[in-house]
């Protein structure tokens, strides 16, 4: 039981490090409820996701790699998948 309570704590300390997620040009964020350990981000119409939907907030206080949103008038070969 004291495990359990050991990781609880440090996941609400990452989550409070991490801050709000940053900001994707040509998108939203998605968020749900009190979770503020992970983020989606949707694009906005005539625009395609590149890269995971998902972020998550680390262990090091830092957000993992968020997508970018790309014209879908942009040739595919400009865009990195």
């Amino acid at each position: 039981m004291y495990m359990t309570q050991v990781k609880k704590i440090s996941i609400l300390i990452a989550a409070h490090t991490c801050g709000d997620a940053p900001d994707v040009p040509n998108a939203f964020t998605i968020t749900e409820g009190t979770d503020v350990l992970n983020a989606s981000y949707q694009c906005y119409q005539g625009y395609r996701l590149s890269g995971s939907q998902q972020i998550t907030c680390l262990n090091d206080g830092k957000w993992s790699l968020p997508p970018e949103c790309h014209s879908k008038s942009e040739p595919s070969s400009w865009v990195s998948q």
